[in-house]
């Protein structure tokens, strides 16, 4: 590769990155300020399996990407293709279903290898949701019992008010954080199905079925966690607590 085409990529790499970048930061949600050294277990791989599909994740992935993308380009004689799809690849539809299409159909002439590279990004994204329920039901659990020692506790007279609240902190934050988490996750299996209809008149029937079994997959992965945290929410609106 030359130096010149080297600088002109690197450039259009960094343009990219930092569009992208803006708009995440413009519609990041807000976040439960939250003292990870006092997190259990639990909660800390909830974060860790569910920061993926917050939108401020487009900006770590990116960054990732693109950047080593650039580094290899320019220690090696990579191509194009290659440095763009390490920095888009990796976030799949979190960069926007209209950016990500327009990605595939530039690198894939053929519609079914299209297709194949959606799957795959699809059943990935179902890996880390599966995940992200798993431990999602873990602190929902363990958040419910402990409302119920703490209102316990308080009904005893052990604890004040004050203190009954203090300890419900990180109940709260869970609750909040979940919420964002949620909120994401619909949006980003819409746009999953976005990409769906989109494909659907270019795609053989096969293809598509495989499609959307993937999607409904996704779809009752985030009901089960839209139900737990439910469950979560109306425990903690009947506490003694308030």
């Amino acid at each position: 590769m030359s130096y010149k085409k080297g600088i002109q990529l690197s450039f259009n790499l960094l343009l990219m990155l930092l569009i992208l970048v803006q708009a995440s930061c413009q519609t990041m949600p807000h976040r439960p300020l939250i003292n990870r050294q006092s997190m259990t277990p639990e909660e800390k791989r909830l974060r860790s399996n569910a920061r993926f599909f917050l939108r401020s994740s487009v900006e770590a992935c990116l960054l990732t990407g693109g950047l080593s993308a650039i580094g290899s380009l320019l220690a090696t004689d990579g191509d194009e293709g290659d440095a763009l799809k390490a920095a888009i690849i990796g976030c799949g539809v979190g960069v926007g279903a209209n950016y990500y299409m327009q990605y595939l159909r530039t690198q894939y002439a053929n519609d079914e290898q299209r297709m194949r590279q959606i799957i795959t990004d699809l059943k990935k994204d179902n890996a880390r949701l599966s995940k992200v329920v798993v431990t999602a039901q873990a602190v929902i659990d363990q958040d419910r019992n402990k409302i119920a020692q703490i209102d316990q506790a308080y009904q005893e007279k052990k604890i004040s008010s004050a203190e009954a609240r203090q300890q419900l902190n990180s109940v709260d934050s869970n609750q909040l954080y979940l919420e964002q988490t949620l909120a994401n996750l619909k949006k980003r299996q819409l746009k999953w199905q976005q990409i769906a209809e989109a494909e659907r008149s270019n795609q053989p029937s096969a293809n598509m079925a495989h499609m959307d079994t993937e999607i409904e997959k996704m779809n009752q992965q985030i009901e089960t966690l839209a139900s737990e945290l439910e469950m979560l929410s109306n425990r903690r609106s009947i506490s003694a607590i308030g």
